[in-house]
């Protein structure tokens, strides 16, 4: 039996459902903050039957345009909330996704192993998250690991330090 495949005809609505059933495949039913979603994204869309996203580097991570308009779509017709929190220790704010309540119990689901990879990111910091996308950005143009590491090491000076980079390898061995 083959695995369910995000549902719409189209690749927009397509588009339009992957950042819903990413929301309904973590824990909490919220992602926190738009690299994290972005981050997400980049590293589930490749594994996800139907759906094309493209990346670039914005910002130093990767971001989608493609992500950026469905995220912003969906919170025009009311299908996502977002809220301003102060996150972590410092307070800064960040945005949190959520469900509005009529799509907070959504049917749309992601491939079985797509929903157990998002719950397995779910559980690592936005940081190691970061700096796995951006590793997964540079691998999967080509380079080789040290080079993928001194592309990130460069770009996120302070964030893909050795024991963050050593955290980010051992989420990517889970990905093909």
């Amino acid at each position: 039996m083959s695995e369910p495949k995000l549902t719409g005809c189209t690749e927009f609505e397509r588009m339009l459902n992957f950042p819903i059933a990413i929301i309904a495949a973590t824990a909490n039913r919220v992602v926190q903050g738009t690299r994290r979603f972005h981050s997400l994204a980049h590293l589930i869309a490749p594994h996800v039957p139907g759906l094309s996203l493209s990346f670039v580097i914005h910002r130093h991570f990767p971001y989608s345009d493609q992500l950026a308009i469905a995220l912003a779509e969906l919170l025009d017709r009311g299908i996502l909330d977002v809220k301003q929190a102060a996150i972590g220790p410092h307070g800064e704010q960040d945005t949190l996704y959520t469900l509005a309540p009529p799509t907070a119990t959504s049917s749309i689901i992601l491939p079985q192993s797509c929903s157990t990879i998002v719950r397995l990111l779910d559980c690592s910091s936005t940081i190691v998250l970061e700096v796995a996308s951006t590793l997964a950005f540079f691998l999967a143009r080509g380079n080789q690991w040290d080079q993928a590491v001194s592309q990130a090491m460069y770009l996120k000076p302070v964030k893909a330090i050795p024991p963050i980079i050593s955290q980010a390898k051992t989420l990517l061995q889970f990905f093909p």
